[in-house]
C-alpha cells in the first residue's frame, strides 16, 4: 500500500534481499544484495500499480532487481564464503546449531520434512497431544491438509496463542478443498514455553459454513462502506466456539 511504501522510504535504512542455499544441510546464506529504503520504495512505486491481487502482494526477483536497478554501482550482490568445516559460523554460532540439530534430529527420527516450515514445528507438538501424525509434505496435493490419525482421517490444524484462529484466503476453491477434512483441530499454545494450553475439535461442514457466512457478510459491509476486501480473511473466536458445539479435547 501506499502508507507501507512511505514507511520503508522515510524509516527503513537498509532492505536486504538474501538467497539462502539449503539444498544441504545445514543451510547457508550464500549470496545478498542490500538496498537502501528509499530505492526499495522507488522499486515499489514503479511496480505495484500494476499489481490485481486484492493483497497487493509483490514477489521480487534477482532477474527484476538487476533490471530495475543495473546500471546504478549501489546494486552489488555480496556472495559469501562459507566453510564446509564451520557451517554456523557468528555471533549466534551455538543457538543457531542447537536449533538446526535438534530440528535434524526430530526431523530423522519422525520421518517428517520441513519443521522450521511455518507452523508445522507447532503442528507437531499438538499432534503428540492427540496422537495423530502430522503430514510430512507442506503444499500441493500431497501437502493439502496437516495430519492424520490412525484411521486415515485428515484434519486442518490452526494454532494461536489466543482464543481466536485465523482463516486467510479462504476463496470458494479453499473451502471446497477442507470438505475432505474430518474435522478441524484449533488450539492455543503458550510459545515462549512451549505448551499445548487448549485443543478443540470443530466438525467440518459446520466450520466451512461459519467461515463462508463471516466472509460473505464482511464483503456486504465493506461494500456498503465504499471499501474493497483486500484479503478474504475471517477469525473464528469464542463465540463460533459456541455457536458450533466445538469439543474440548485438552
Amino acid at each position: 500500500s501506499d502508507s507501507v511504501i512511505a514507511k520503508i522510504d522515510a524509516k527503513i535504512d537498509s532492505v536486504f534481499f538474501c538467497h539462502v542455499d539449503d539444498r544441504a544441510f545445514p543451510p547457508t546464506l550464500d549470496w545478498y544484495y542490500e538496498l537502501s529504503g528509499s530505492e526499495v520504495a522507488e522499486y515499489l512505486r514503479a511496480k505495484t500499480p500494476s499489481i490485481k491481487n486484492k493483497r497487493k502482494m509483490i514477489n521480487v526477483s534477482e532477474k527484476q532487481l538487476n533490471e530495475f536497478f543495473g546500471s546504478r554501482k549501489t546494486l552489488q550482490r555480496v556472495n559469501i564464503k562459507n566453510d564446509p568445516d564451520n557451517p554456523f559460523p557468528g555471533k549466534y554460532a551455538k543457538e543457531l546449531e542447537a536449533i538446526f540439530m535438534s530440528i535434524k534430529a526430530l526431523e530423522d527420527s519422525l520421518g517428517l520434512k520441513n519443521l522450521l516450515t511455518s507452523s508445522k514445528l507447532w503442528e507437531l507438538i499438538v499432534a503428540v497431544e492427540i496422537d495423530h501424525f502430522v503430514n510430512s509434505e507442506q503444499g500441493g496435493r500431497s501437502g493439502a491438509h496437516d495430519a492424520f490419525d490412525s484411521n486415515g482421517s485428515w484434519f486442518e490444524y490452526k494454532v494461536e496463542q489466543t482464543i481466536g484462529w485465523s482463516f486467510q484466503d479462504i476463496s470458494n476453491a479453499v473451502l471446497d478443498k477442507y470438505l475432505g477434512l474430518e474435522a478441524f483441530i484449533l488450539a492455543v499454545v503458550d510459545k515462549p514455553n512451549f505448551k499445548v494450553k487448549e485443543i478443540y475439535r470443530v466438525e467440518t461442514i459446520p466450520l466451512i459454513n461459519a467461515i463462508r457466512h463471516k466472509r460473505d457478510q464482511k464483503a456486504i459491509d465493506y461494500e456498503a462502506r465504499g471499501k474493497e476486501v483486500r484479503r478474504d480473511q475471517v477469525t473464528v473466536g469464542k463465540r463460533e466456539l459456541d455457536l458450533l458445539k466445538a469439543q474440548r479435547i485438552l
